[in-house]
């Protein structure tokens, strides 16, 4: 990691992850699935405002091949994730908001089958004012979901139906959550 942290100053590497700059309420970067053989890359986008304790690979995209300790060399796998992570970067779409995050939820359908995902997105829609999407988007899937994050959903509901404005509080405190990643 020490090298991936020299050869990108401006992302953050830790913890098996190497995260862009901020942005709006949306966390991207890189997640390296260390295995005792080799190294997958996945490039990663996480609303902060998910209410999951840990950041999810639900949003993510393998970048490359599998790379083989043995047959790349310990000493050059750096060099091989830098190479994925720049043709990563200059072949796809950013994603910086909560409405770039509907553009990109829009653009997998494998997303808009998971309850979770589309729970996601009803919070990025009314994060962007589109209430009446947002609480038509919750009440689709808030039974199909775990109990924890279904009672996430219909508090928002609630309140997209009472207060929207405060609804988006209550979405934008999802973003205290503590997920185990320790910045520096």
């Amino acid at each position: 990691m020490k090298d991936l942290a020299k050869a990108l100053p401006e992302y953050t590497c830790t913890d098996g992850y190497v995260l862009k700059p901020n942005a709006e309420h949306i966390l991207n970067g890189y997640a390296l699935e260390i295995t005792g053989r080799g190294v997958y890359v996945n490039r990663f986008v996480f609303p902060l405002f998910d209410c999951v304790e840990f950041i999810t690979l639900l949003y993510s995209d393998r970048v490359g091949q599998f790379i083989n300790f043995e047959t790349v060399g310990k000493s050059n796998v750096c060099q091989h994730i830098l190479e994925l992570i720049t043709v990563c970067e200059r072949n796809n779409e950013e994603v910086h908001s909560p409405g770039d995050f509907i553009k990109f939820f829009e653009s997998h359908p494998s997303l808009q089958t998971h309850p979770h995902a589309c729970l996601i997105n009803g919070f990025s829609l009314a994060l962007k004012g589109d209430f009446d999407s947002s609480a038509d988007m919750i009440q689709s899937v808030k039974d199909k979901l775990p109990e924890k994050y279904a009672r996430c959903g219909e508090s928002v509901l609630s309140l997209l139906e009472s207060d929207p404005e405060k609804a988006v509080k209550r979405i934008l405190e999802n973003e205290l959550i503590d997920r185990g990643i320790t910045l520096s």
